[in-house]
């Protein structure tokens, strides 16, 4: 009787855990295109160029976009203020087109050729998202070039998520995604106006905007030069993951900018200390560059990505559900042994008594902690 309750027990949880697999099947990553016909833009680049939108899986890309006309790539007039109100009413037009919102943005890369122009651009971003009546629900970051095509004075490349995409049977359906902003307390950090999020989760990955060696609350940034803002900036990295639900272990992918090559060795030793300190594996995959300047006269500037962070969310708690009972199953099913092992961007599941087991779990959108458990 006991052993026909525990049995029971493993069928639910099989089917609990089958709900990321069937989506697993139905929402298979692809790589698509997104038409754009020529009466909205013309083609990007030399002939018939790089595309203006890709689609990989759930995510919409962006070839950047300047301040053109999209239908005669003219350069508007009017200095910087005006080329970033037209690039972004061009990313809005190939956004929606291609079936997606303001609201669904998630990252957005400024590119601009002269540090003066980054508060023309902030402002153009305000206004574009506040007619529009959208959220800003995007992490971000500012680069500045030494030039841009065509004579642009700025550009924007933009990441999309949650989109309504269309089906081969033309349905359209939008992804069940998790977008959102994370709340940080002001008694950590301050956001101001028209600034991108200090982090955005997308899913089980999180997005943090560009940092730099400020003090979180006031902007202002740390005086001692480049050891105390390398110090500074990790710090100000370890707030925002913590406040996230993340740790150092967690980080993915960390982009390194810094405006002097010699301070490369310093900032990367400062990262290295963190990682230390926080006993964590350093895994991420990693960008360095030099460039000229950096907002706020800073000499380096952060950008990280992580992933299985231990976000409040109910699919997260099902699996885990799921898990312990299969656990608590397993002796009365007389398996010998069972090994799981389950995380972000790498999932592996090991099971000799239950290989159907072993198929649900590694096709599990969901991320679960190392766990092992052993029987006789």
């Amino acid at each position: 009787m006991i052993r026909s309750w525990r049995s029971f027990l493993f069928v639910g949880a099989l089917m609990v855990c089958l709900r990321s697999t069937v989506h697993a099947f139905t929402h298979p990553t692809t790589i698509e295109v997104i038409p754009v016909p020529r009466s909205i833009a013309l083609p990007n680049g030399p002939g018939e160029g790089y595309q203006s939108a890709l689609r990989i899986g759930d995510v919409l890309y962006l070839s950047p976009l300047r301040g053109t006309l999209l239908t005669t790539d003219v350069l508007v007039s009017g200095g910087s203020a005006a080329e970033a109100a037209q690039a972004l009413a061009n990313v809005q037009t190939i956004v929606q087109h291609a079936g997606c919102g303001l609201e669904d943005i998630i990252f957005i890369e400024t590119h601009i050729t002269n540090l003066t122009f980054l508060p023309q651009t902030q402002l153009a971003l305000g206004t574009l998202f506040a007619n529009a009546g959208a959220p800003r629900r995007y992490a971000g970051r500012v680069e500045v070039l030494p030039r841009l095509a065509g004579g642009a004075l700025v550009e924007f490349a933009v990441q999309a998520k949650g989109c309504r995409w269309t089906t081969a049977n033309g349905i359209n359906r939008r992804e069940r995604l998790v977008h959102e902003v994370i709340s940080i307390p002001t008694s950590v950090a301050v956001v101001a106006a028209n600034q991108p999020q200090l982090a955005v989760r997308i899913n089980e990955r999180l997005k943090l905007r560009s940092l730099r060696g400020l003090d979180l609350l006031t902007s202002v940034l740390v005086p001692g030069g480049i050891v105390a803002e390398s110090a500074k900036v990790i710090a100000n990295v370890q707030a925002i993951l913590n406040q996230s639900g993340c740790g150092l272990s967690d980080v993915i992918l960390y982009n390194v900018r810094v405006t002097n090559s010699s301070f490369l060795p310093i900032v990367l030793s400062a990262i290295r200390s963190a990682f230390t300190a926080e006993r964590a594996a350093v895994k991420g995959v990693a960008d360095y560059r030099t460039v000229s300047v950096l907002a706020n006269g800073a000499s380096v500037e952060l950008v990280f990505e992580a992933a299985n962070c231990d976000f409040d969310s109910s699919n997260r708690g099902s699996t885990r559900i799921s898990f312990l009972i299969v656990w608590f199953s397993m002796p009365f099913l007389n398996s010998r042994s069972f090994t799981a092992f389950q995380r972000c961007g790498s999932r592996a599941v090991h099971s000799e008594k239950f290989p159907l087991l072993e198929y649900l779990w590694s096709s599990s959108s969901s991320c679960l902690l190392t766990s092992e458990v052993y029987s006789s």
